[in-house]
């Protein structure tokens, strides 16, 4: 029976501490998308952000911005089309492509050491043209 005190007594300290633990971010998936639409990825449980010293998010493995302390460079393939908000952690895409369809991660470098990611996918649907007739 000590075994099972043990047990709960592990889980409540880390579902009480686990965000400083290393707790992975929540970023809701956004509903599907269609070609031209902008989305909006914010992360549902950001820590402080004068504790983070980087901030990245990728698409796959492409580097779509990186802040560090808090200043945003943008990849020139998304310049234009991304932008990032230092306060949330959210990243703006405008304009999207088919080819924007996949996994989104947010990867953060606390200044106490460690790192927290979250991850997040999107589907862009392709944009067909409607033709019109007249009878």
């Amino acid at each position: 029976m000590m075994v099972s005190y043990r047990l709960y007594w592990t889980l409540w300290i880390l579902s009480c501490f686990g965000q400083y633990l290393g707790q992975d971010l929540q970023i809701p998936e956004p509903p599907n998308k269609e070609e031209g639409d902008s989305v909006v990825f914010t992360p549902d449980n950001p820590p402080d952000s004068t504790s983070i010293f980087l901030t990245q998010w990728f698409f796959g493995t492409t580097a779509i911005i990186t802040a560090a302390s808090g200043v945003p460079t943008v990849n020139p393939a998304y310049e234009g089309r991304a932008s990032f908000n230092t306060s949330t952690l959210a990243l703006e895409l405008l304009e999207l492509r088919h080819s924007d369809s996949g996994i989104y991660r947010l990867t953060l470098q606390i200044t106490a050491g460690g790192s927290r990611t979250g991850e997040t996918s999107l589907q862009v649907g392709e944009c067909v043209a409607k033709t019109w007739f007249s009878v």
